[in-house]
This record gives structure tokens, sequence and C-alpha cells, in this order.
């Protein structure tokens, strides 16, 4: 007796059928052999990598910005002590126009230390936070930054 094949009907209701998965193609098998070949680039490069000399600190200028309000008392030990501790650093200090003397004070520690300078704040942009402050829209001679006019099209 000669048998029969089975219908496809039955092929795909069989148990067997339910539980075999496809076989994946060749994707995840390139891919996992990318990673592989990339992270042994990489470990071998880092290995095999040149010694570094350390780097000198006199390379680079410094830059400090001290937004200030009402800072009179603290302002000139604040700046002496950033120019003592870091005597190639520049200290760009944000003065708010506000009734105290901390532009005096800084004006005259700037005349005596060309890496001292004072950014003049004019009201009604001062006094809005030390977080405008630190982001001024003046130049270091005190002239505000304007925007130029829009012209209507």
């Amino acid at each position: 007796m000669a048998r029969r094949a089975p219908s496809k009907q039955t092929r795909e209701s069989s148990p067997r059928a339910r539980l075999t998965r496809p076989r994946p193609g060749p994707v995840p098998l390139v891919l996992l052999l990318g990673l592989l070949l990339h992270w042994a680039g990489a470990r071998r490069s880092y290995t095999r990598r040149s010694p570094v000399e350390p780097g000198d600190v006199s390379w680079f200028d410094g830059h400090f910005f001290v937004p200030c309000r009402d800072e009179e008392a603290v302002v000139g030990t604040t700046v002496t002590r950033l120019r003592t501790d870091f005597p190639a650093s520049h200290v760009w200090v944000i003065d708010d126009d506000r009734d105290d003397r901390t532009g005096a004070i800084v004006t005259e520690l700037a005349a005596d230390d060309p890496r001292v300078h004072l950014v003049a704040r004019r009201r009604p942009n001062a006094g809005t936070g030390k977080g405008a402050a630190s982001t001024p829209r003046t130049t270091a001679s005190g002239r505000s930054f304007r925007r130029a006019p829009t012209v209507p099209a």
C-alpha cells in the first residue's frame, strides 16, 4: 500500500509542527562575528598604544567667572585668592550694578593685575540672578550686545 503525503492542513495542526521554529538566517552570526572582530581590534589597539607623558598645567589658560550680587565684603578676598592659587588664570568678575562697592573694588584690583577683568551689567538687565550673570550680554567694557533690528518683509 502506498503512503499518501499528509495534507497541508494536517501538517500545520500536528503538535510537532507547532514546536519547531524556523532556523535563523546568517544575519545573527554575521553580527556576532562583526562584534567580536571589533572588540578584538579595539583591545589590540588599546594594549599596543604608546605611553603618553603627562601634560603640564602651565600650557593652558584658565578662566574663572565670578558672578556677584552684593559681594562687597568678600569679592576682594575671592579674587585675590583665585589669583594666588592659580597665577596663570584670568578672573572675570560680573557685577550686577547694585548699590555696594563691588565694581569699585574689582576696578582697583584690575588696575594692579591685567588678568582681573570686570564685566559691569547695567540696569534693567542687572539684578536678574546669578544664572543670568554668568552668561552676560555685555562686553568687558560694559557695552551691551543688542540684536540687529529685523526688517519687515
